[in-house]
């Protein structure tokens, strides 16, 4: 019998999704080859009680405190980790820790794109990028730990608007600070490749900031996650280089992922749908946006511009760089410019890295932190 499973439909039982009878009976069925997924869509159990009863599964088998972390609850899940609120013993504040599902963890891509993913965030240390803290493993499953934001992203912020729209004010504050986040990006020779409003975090005074780096990829990346003429990232918020398949993506390919995010944010739409993955990629490539100020007549012709020269379908009419970006949307905010860094060596950025919180558990891995 599949461990797993039994300890799924024994969690459904608890929680009284089916009873002592089907427990009994659907127990039989698993030992004869079933799945427990399978099984409780039988039941007619919804698809985010089954995915609630995964998330909690798998925090289940991760200890209540381990590496100078304290575990408090289960705050999130997604198609390939289970987000867990911790506290950070040494300091008391509140951190966010993302563990691997064990399911996905048997893929090799999939821990590769973890690692990636600690590996960028351990590099970027910027305001409005999720601070890094700590990573390794916990009963073999690779974890990290990473600033809480209590705002949570702002695909969810769309969804309790009563509008269905965010205001332009927010949405351009939202673009400015994703610049920001992005000249750093570029600083490194990376491109996030999936930036999205679920990939947008705000923190508890508004602050947006950029997260999930596991599909970011530098110039010279040779880790063959990526196939050319294969495109990698989610195909709503893609640029049409990115559609195609391109290898010779840069910052301007994220600048139209941006572009994709403002105008969902302000219409409360996507601009390119499709019944299908083909159908959207299709739109992406060949389809012109419906300008923002048809559907919104609200939005000011200056914040329409900006977004509209995001989607370009030719990226060289697409703002040069980051900074150049940064500027435009200073100066339409009326926010004061933010001096970054210059460009800094390898050696003093990570130097300049949040060190790890702890030493490594017993049988734990360490991640290799050396820039890809």
């Amino acid at each position: 019998m599949d461990n797993l499973d039994h300890g799924l439909l024994r969690l459904a039982h608890e929680r009284g999704l089916i009873d002592a009878i089907q427990f009994d009976v659907l127990r039989g069925r698993i030992a004869q080859g079933s799945k427990a997924i399978e099984l409780l869509q039988e039941c007619r159990i919804d698809h985010d009680a089954i995915a609630k009863l995964k998330a909690d599964q798998q925090s289940r088998s991760i200890p209540k405190q381990f590496d100078g972390y304290r575990i408090k609850r289960s705050i999130g899940r997604g198609g390939m980790a289970v987000v867990l609120l911790a506290t950070r013993q040494k300091s008391g504040e509140d951190i966010a820790i993302k563990v691997l599902s064990p399911h996905i963890d048997q893929l090799p891509t999939s821990r590769e794109r973890f690692h990636r993913e600690v590996r960028n965030l351990a590099r970027l240390v910027h305001p409005n990028v999720i601070r890094w803290y700590g990573s390794g493993e916990i009963n073999q499953r690779p974890y990290l730990a990473i600033e809480y934001m209590p705002g949570g992203d702002v695909l969810q912020a769309l969804d309790k608007s009563p509008s269905g729209t965010l205001p332009e004010s927010t949405v351009m504050r939202i673009l400015l600070d994703m610049a920001r986040a992005l000249a750093v990006v570029d600083d490194e020779g990376m491109v996030h490749r999936d930036l999205k409003p679920a990939n947008i975090f705000l923190a508890a005074d508004g602050t947006a900031k950029l997260a999930d780096l596991g599909l970011s990829k530098t110039a010279d990346d040779a880790s063959g996650l990526t196939i050319v003429g294969t495109s990698v990232g989610t195909p709503a918020y893609m640029s049409p280089e990115q559609a195609c398949g391109r290898a010779d993506l840069d910052i301007r390919s994220d600048f139209f992922s941006l572009g994709t995010t403002a105008y969902h944010l302000l219409t409360g739409k996507a601009p390119f749908t499709g019944s299908s993955k083909a159908d959207i990629l299709r739109s992406v490539v060949k389809d012109q946006a419906k300008p923002v100020r048809e559907l919104v007549p609200r939005i000011s012709k200056n914040a329409a511009k900006i977004v509209h020269q995001l989607l370009s379908k030719n990226r060289d009419d697409r703002p040069a760089t980051a900074d150049i970006l940064v500027t435009q949307l200073e100066s339409l905010t009326g926010t004061a410019s933010f001096r970054r860094n210059p460009a800094r060596s390898t050696s003093t950025r990570q130097n300049e890295a949040p060190a790890q919180d702890s030493a490594p558990s017993k049988g734990k891995t360490s991640v290799n932190l050396a820039p890809t």
